[in-house]
């Protein structure tokens, strides 16, 4: 949650500072304009790391978080005057959104601000969802339509499968063969794969793979038997269940990659490559067969320090490998490995501090100790914090949530008593008015002294 807009300007600034060298005068200009646009504010440079070191602030002292609506308000026209910034008429921008059908409503609503913002020129905007996801593809439609009724001209294109003529044309670009020799070939892609882009690509790498298609090294050409290939069955799968297929080809792969596959599955659209190499290392499978899922094409080395899935129905695929009922011990395990790799380093532990929520807050249900529900609870309570900070308060709420529920009703007085006041903020800031109530209720009937009151009478004074 709350990390699209953040991720997108981090690795924008990631490539500034990248290719710095030579562009001193167009940074300087940048920064000029931050300055001026942004001035002082702190919360953006806690929220984007490579903002941080652009701008030489990587010292700064974080603020407290200021846990109210107008907070998150000052979030969002921070970041529409931050893209005014870097958008100018010399340097103009373009502002893709991948996946946007993963979006959180903060996220949403600070897109829609941004481009309705009429002190932004020299910026356009693209984004991509799916809509075969409905409650997604409702909510992203609203922002959209509400984009529109403010006079901005939004062109919506639908994307599809491609045509028997498109697919005869990449086979062509593909193997470098005239349009004519490539013809028997794409009549069968296009029947087994129904115009899929991602399953004709599959398509032709299982040909490879079979030895079906193959370069001739003494004609110096690639060559295809259309007669075998007819009587094989590789690609021939329901054309629009394109995660079954790929499950389907995944499992042909040794049981070290498919491990791989798993484990990095549990982990999002975009990998930290340190931490998912602490998580595989912790499981004992060698590095090696991580450079091969890459080389296998599945996942994408964006940088030393992150991967990301080739696509999301990869990612998907990779996950449907992992049965429902071990799903979330493999993620209980990962955190726990994480967190061995991690607890001995305050700065190793508050850099994988989601990652180790995460994972073990979907395995939460299978812990059953005392002890160790106490442990993670805790952790929930470091994580949320740590959300506050950069004003994440839907993450936020979630990790004090889940601190309350890990400790149950009869936990330390104390502990429950903190997690209780530090969950009103956020739940307040997100307008989970509903949750609000019942922790201001336990607050109220749980509290020893008038003082340990006061927070709650008054968010509850707030919330009427």
């Amino acid at each position: 949650p709350d990390s699209v807009l953040i991720g997108a300007l981090n690795v924008f600034f990631g490539d500034i500072i990248k290719n710095g060298k030579g562009n001193e005068a167009r940074n300087n200009a940048i920064k000029s304009r931050i300055d001026e646009s942004v001035g002082s504010e702190c919360m953006l440079v806690e929220s984007i790391p490579n903002l941080a070191t652009f701008l030489g602030r990587e010292e700064i002292t974080k603020q407290e978080a200021n846990i109210a609506l107008d907070r998150q308000m000052q979030w969002k026209y921070s970041i529409c005057k931050l893209v005014g910034a870097i958008a100018h008429e010399k340097q103009p921008i373009v502002l893709f959104f991948d996946d946007l059908q993963w979006a959180d409503k903060t996220s949403l609503d600070a897109i829609q601000l941004l481009v309705a913002d009429p002190d932004i020129r020299y910026c356009h905007y693209l984004a991509c969802y799916r809509d075969d996801e409905e409650e997604s593809k409702v909510r992203v439609d609203e922002m959209l339509d509400s984009v529109e009724t403010n006079g901005i001209d939004v062109k919506r294109i639908k994307l599809g499968p491609i045509d028997l003529a498109s697919v005869n044309s990449l086979i062509s670009e593909t193997t470098h063969l005239p349009p004519s020799l490539c013809q028997s070939l794409a009549n069968i892609a296009h029947n087994r794969t129904g115009g899929v882009i991602l399953f004709v690509i599959n398509f032709l790498k299982s040909l490879n793979e079979e030895g079906l298609l193959r370069f001739n090294f003494t004609s110096g050409r690639w060559e295809y038997d259309t007669l075998c290939i007819q009587t094989n069955e590789v690609g021939l799968v329901v054309a629009n269940v394109v995660t079954d297929y790929l499950t389907q080809q995944m499992t042909r792969l040794g049981s070290k990659m498919q491990l791989t596959l798993k484990v990095s599955a549990c982990f999002g659209y975009t990998i930290d490559a340190e931490i998912l190499e602490i998580a595989l290392s912790g499981l004992g499978v060698d590095i090696e067969e991580l450079n091969y899922v890459v080389h296998r094409g599945y996942l994408q080395r964006l940088s030393p320090s992150r991967y990301r899935w080739a696509h999301d129905e990869v990612h998907q695929a990779a996950y449907d490998l992992i049965s429902l009922g071990r799903r979330k011990s493999l993620h209980l395990l990962i955190g726990s490995r994480i967190l061995v790799h991690t607890s001995g380093s305050p700065d190793d532990l508050d850099g994988a501090i989601f990652d180790i929520v995460r994972h073990m807050n979907i395995g939460a249900e299978l812990i059953k100790s005392k002890e160790r529900k106490l442990e993670v609870g805790n952790l929930n309570v470091i994580a949320g914090e740590k959300a506050m900070k950069s004003s994440s308060f839907h993450s936020a709420a979630n990790y004090f949530l889940s601190a309350i529920s890990l400790f149950g009703e009869d936990g330390e007085y104390t502990t429950l008593m903190n997690v209780y006041d530090l969950s009103l903020g956020p739940l307040f800031a997100i307008g989970d008015f509903s949750s609000l109530q019942i922790i201001i209720d336990k607050i109220l009937s749980t509290a020893k002294s008038f003082e340990e009151k006061l927070n709650a009478y008054h968010y509850l004074i707030r919330v009427l």
